[in-house]
């Protein structure tokens, strides 16, 4: 189904709102973009929903930024419009903690909008890696409430200049989020 507003079409999963593609077609003459029939865009998405199912795809024709990133945006749902990511937040309680295999930090995960506004209607699975340390919960997998959630991460035996945390959310609902420590 193809929704008639502007000239690009946005390609998403219907039930997540994860954005799959962005089509369109520009007229450098007229320097707009043009409408296209139906058949058109089925033959260019084709290859990019093959192996979903039909009836968790949805088109619809849109304004959409010209070279921006479509991985900052996801389709709301309910009102059927762009709309930027969350973005995951990370925040430890100190920068640095003893290489020494004991000593640990609380890192804190916020979901916030593109305000820095905490999004306390938020609440999921978020997932949790490093790059050296061991973290407090089985796979990294923190569920967040309200928005937040904490975890812990205790070090090893080595010192590290830069120990990467990342989270991410598995919905796609937000941007991944990076800290950085170390570990004396």
């Amino acid at each position: 189904m193809v929704e008639k507003k502007q000239n690009k079409y946005v390609v998403y999963d219907r039930t997540t709102g994860r954005i799959l593609a962005v089509y369109g077609v520009y007229d450098a003459e007229n320097e707009t973009y043009v409408a296209q029939p139906g058949e058109a865009i089925q033959k260019v998405i084709q290859p990019i929903i093959e192996g979903l199912d039909p009836q968790s795809v949805e088109i619809i024709e849109m304004e959409f930024p010209t070279a921006t990133p479509i991985s900052g945006f996801r389709i709301d749902l309910d009102r059927r419009e762009l709309i930027p990511k969350f973005q995951l937040r990370l925040q430890a309680e100190r920068t640095a903690i003893q290489g020494d295999g004991k000593d640990s930090a609380e890192i804190t995960l916020t979901v916030v909008d593109e305000k820095g506004k905490l999004v306390k209607r938020f609440n999921g699975e978020l997932l949790v890696t490093t790059t050296h340390g061991r973290l407090s919960t089985i796979g990294g997998k923190v569920e967040a409430r309200s928005g937040s959630v904490s975890i812990k991460l205790t070090s090893t035996v080595e010192t590290i200049d830069r120990v990467s945390i990342t989270a991410r959310d598995p919905s796609g609902h937000s941007t991944r989020g990076t800290l950085d420590l170390e570990f004396l």
